[in-house]
């Protein structure tokens, strides 16, 4: 009886999806920034970007996928944050398992972008449009707001620098 039990069981095919899963843990995607470092990113922390992910399914990911508009400093916190989040399924677990890996990841979230200064924050703002990471957009996007949150417009101005900025960009319409 137990060797057709270990027949049955041998015979087993996955899903789809269990397949997918199963290549998807153990697979690698090499990504290159702009000024040219290179980083390995597992399959399945890839996917949480549309941008890679859509590559890989076309199967343009093979040769590595350069990230023109991505530099270095910020492709690394790119892949800390997806590969953080890359098992946030807390639905799956059942019981309160997901409460908690959903409070481990806010923790996380906040710690992440509490140690960011605004000029790092606004480039991973740009790379996670870039790249489109749902995620990683609405906690840059959040972290942003709460930055200009209860400011007066003057406040906002030196904190963005804008008026600066605007000026430097129609010097030449002053003279």
């Amino acid at each position: 009886m137990a060797s057709q039990d270990d027949g049955a069981a041998s015979s087993l095919r996955l899903l789809p999806e269990e397949e997918e899963q199963q290549t998807t843990s153990t697979v690698t995607v090499t990504l290159t920034s702009s000024d040219g470092e290179v980083f390995e990113l597992e399959a399945a922390a890839a996917r949480q970007s549309a941008l890679l992910r859509h590559m890989m399914e076309l199967g343009v990911a093979a040769g590595g996928i350069p990230l023109p508009v991505v530099p270095g400093h910020v492709l690394a916190l790119v892949v800390e944050y997806v590969r953080r989040h890359s098992c946030d399924k807390p639905e799956e677990g059942g019981g309160g398992g997901g409460i908690s890996l959903w409070a481990a990841l806010h923790d996380f979230d906040k710690k992440f972008v509490g140690r960011l200064d605004q000029a790092t924050l606004i480039d991973l703002l740009s790379a996670a449009d870039y790249m489109t990471i749902e995620g990683l957009f609405d906690l840059t996007c959040q972290a942003l707001a709460d930055m200009i949150s209860g400011k007066t417009i003057e406040e906002i101005r030196q904190t963005f620098d804008e008026e600066a900025e605007l000026l430097r960009e129609i010097s030449w319409a002053l003279g």
